[in-house]
C-alpha cells in the first residue's frame, strides 16, 4: 500500500528497533525496507539470482539495481508531483471553434 514518507520512516524505525540483535528474514518489494540488511537475496522464479549488501547489488548492475532504479524514479516523481496518480488521461478530441456571431 502507499504510505507518505513520514509514516514509512516511522515504520522503518520501528522495524529497525525490533530487528536489533536478531536473525530475521524479511520479504519485501519496497527496497527501502531492506537497504540496511546485512545480506539481501534477490529471487527470480524461486531461485536466488543475486546476493549481497545494498551497495554490492547496486554495483553489480543486475535485477536488484533495475528494481531500485524503477522504485527510485517512481518515488522521485511522487516527490516532484505529489498527488498525481500516474494514470495518463485519454486524449480529448478538439472541438471545432464556434462560428463567430454576426450582427445584422
Amino acid at each position: 500500500s502507499s504510505l507518505d514518507s513520514e509514516s514509512e520512516q516511522k515504520i522503518q524505525d520501528g522495524l529497525q528497533a525490533l530487528l536489533q540483535g536478531r536473525t530475521t528474514f524479511v520479504i519485501a518489494h519496497r527496497l527501502s525496507t531492506i537497504v540496511r540488511a546485512d545480506q539481501i537475496l534477490v529471487l527470480d522464479e524461486g531461485r536466488v539470482v543475486e546476493r549481497g549488501t545494498h551497495g554490492e547489488l547496486l554495483a553489480l548492475g543486475g535485477r536488484y539495481k533495475a528494481l531500485y532504479d524503477t522504485q527510485y524514479r517512481i518515488e522521485t516523481d511522487r516527490y516532484i508531483n505529489p498527488g498525481e496518480d500516474f494514470t495518463p488521461e485519454p486524449e480529448r478530441p478538439e472541438l471545432p471553434a464556434a462560428p463567430a456571431s454576426r450582427r445584422l
